[in-house]
């Protein structure tokens, strides 16, 4: 019941099972103590229960930490981490798209739509990529998803052709990282 509940978010129920399971003569094992620092990390609990649990309550309860077990306390500290990082400059745009993008990578989707939920409550906006190129000193500049060039519909065009041309060759977009609430086309 507690790995159930610590799996599902429900941390704090997770933790009342397991205080208890220690009211009565029942023993937490190796797999109730991944359960109970899993809750920890959901709830945040790193000074107060994490390291506790960890290096205190398992030693007197003859469980070897494992890998696992340091995994969850990992999660722990990366989640404080973020709290800090978010405390000590909570407007900058930076740490957000940083933010993001290491739950991008690590594909955890939820992370992503929880930090751009986020921003959209703060009001917190990325600015657009901007890249420019000279030809024949006539320089071109080009914003992010912006479709006001005069030749907009030409460089879109000859990007798909492009594209195509590339994949024939064996080109293989990989677009695991790419954003997850965009279709496929977009993301290549």
């Amino acid at each position: 019941m507690i790995s159930g509940y610590s799996h599902h978010g429900l941390g704090r129920k997770a933790l009342l099972v397991f205080y208890g399971m220690l009211a009565t003569s029942e023993v937490p094992n190796y797999m109730t103590f991944i359960g109970v620092l899993s809750a920890c990390a959901h709830l945040g609990l790193v000074d107060d229960d994490g390291f506790y649990y960890l290096n205190q309550l398992m030693k007197e309860k003859g469980v070897e930490p494992g890998l696992e077990h340091y995994t969850c306390i990992i999660g722990l500290l990366g989640k404080q981490v973020v709290e800090i990082i978010l405390k000590l400059d909570p407007d900058d745009v930076g740490t957000y798209v940083m933010l993001s993008n290491m739950y991008t990578k690590a594909r955890k989707w939820d992370g992503v739509a929880n930090v751009r939920k986020f921003m959209r409550g703060r009001e917190i906006k990325k600015e657009p990529g901007v890249s420019w190129i000279q030809v024949k000193n006539n320089t071109h500049v080009f914003v992010s998803e912006d479709k006001n060039h005069k030749e907009s519909i030409q460089i879109h065009e000859k990007l798909a052709e492009l594209l195509s041309q590339i994949k024939l060759l064996g080109y293989v977009p990989d677009i695991a990282t790419a954003l997850h609430d965009m279709d496929d086309e977009q993301n290549e």
